[in-house]
């Protein structure tokens, strides 16, 4: 039997058979991303499987049951053990841990992970295949589906020396697995409230750490009454390289259904500001906001203010589908306020539209294409 392919590239240890079967490991060798059978996976450091998969314009993501992710990284394991390493002496080392791997250490290896962390994280859709730091925990506001997660968690921040232990906590499980990391994600979603100086001094200690670029969320309805462009010209200098938002809509009226603290102007002059301190943002628009009843508001408010934001080359866009059910808080709004819930048919309609309204009207405005990058994301892939 032809022994399998194998290539290392950018940290990640590809594997490879004659069948097309392809799996994708770090270099501490934990299975990323896994195709066997045509059927394609990711797995998280949390270990859990999801299914990736397309059903015409559907993307599907489908859960693996415990049985079968056991059997399909049992297998995924199995390669590194069938690689002729006669003819592999430059890669003898990485094939010797990657052989010493089973099911049972990748449990105890996410056990190990998620003891560093009070609850795993939700990453934004370009920081997926990043290292989340936990640098401070809970949400000031918590009426929101963004923050949904946050409820009844009070904001704290970790001190220096936390915060160092963090850091070197997380060097040492992740260990070779760094290096198949796009960056360092800084949580939870008032991090860039911690005091200024504080907050400074750790994105030099991750910057000298890692070498990997540093992100962090924007919390819309805390973080602008405490920072100011100064302050975020301050972290760009200390290693700060992208800063997500999310919006909920551009629209006033969908807006007001959540109670929000802020409006789309906020949103706007906060945006400004950020790219005014030379920062890079993504912008995570939400699809289906408001339901059917709102659906045209909706579309409308969101393109007109991504479309003032003052995006270029280096920005990117992502329309993401609410996903209703796992957002109990959410749920509850929508009875009470006798919403009519898209169909996943519809929101797909929604972001054709939205993402079209949003180049349209940007070219109309600034008398240039849309610069940067625009995508539809499902919410479900993101795992950590």
């Amino acid at each position: 039997m032809e022994s399998p392919a194998i290539r290392v590239n950018s940290g990640i240890f590809t594997i490879s058979d004659a069948d097309r079967n392809v799996v994708n490991f770090d270099m501490e060798g934990r299975p990323m991303f896994i195709t066997l059978d045509s059927k394609t996976y990711r797995r998280g450091l949390n270990n859990r499987l999801i299914q990736l998969s397309w059903n015409g314009e559907e993307r599907v993501i489908g859960n693996v049951g415990e049985e079968e992710s056991e059997k399909i990284l049992s297998r995924s394991l199995s390669y590194p053990g069938k690689i002729d390493r006669s003819e592999q002496a430059s890669n003898e080392i990485h094939l010797e841990k990657l052989s010493g791997r089973n099911t049972e250490w990748l449990k105890e290896d996410s056990d190990r992970i998620r003891s560093l962390y009070r609850i795993y994280p939700i990453l934004p859709p370009d920081a997926s295949h990043s290292i989340y730091f936990e640098g401070s925990y809970g949400a000031k506001w918590n009426l929101s589906t963004i923050t949904s997660s946050h409820i009844s968690r009070e904001v704290q921040f970790k001190n220096q020396e936390e915060l160092e232990r963090h850091a070197g906590d997380l060097k040492d499980r992740i260990g070779d697995g760094i290096r198949a990391r796009k960056g360092i994600f800084l949580g939870d979603a008032n991090i860039m409230n911690m005091d200024q100086k504080l907050l400074l001094w750790l994105l030099d200690l991750l910057k000298s750490s890692f070498s990997l670029p540093i992100m962090a969320s924007f919390d819309m309805y805390t973080t602008p009454k405490k920072k100011n462009m100064i302050h975020f010209r301050d972290m760009k200098d200390h290693g700060l390289d992208r800063v997500t938002v999310f919006i909920e809509s551009g629209s006033y009226k969908v807006l007001r259904l959540f109670n929000e603290h802020t409006n789309a102007t906020e949103t706007l002059n906060l945006v400004n500001n950020l790219k005014d301190s030379g920062l890079n943002v993504t912008i995570v628009a939400m699809i289906g906001t408001g339901g059917k009843e709102y659906s045209k508001d909706h579309e409308e408010g969101t393109s007109n203010v991504i479309s003032q934001m003052p995006l270029d080359s280096q920005d990117k866009v992502y329309l993401a589908p609410m996903v209703e059910e796992d957002d109990p808080w959410y749920v509850q709004m929508e009875s009470s306020r006798n919403l009519t819930r898209m169909t996943y048919a519809e929101k797909i309609s929604q972001m054709s539209s939205l993402s079209s309204k949003i180049k349209e009207s940007f070219k109309g405005i600034n008398g240039t294409p849309f610069p940067g990058t625009m995508a539809n994301y499902d919410l479900r892939e993101l795992i950590y």
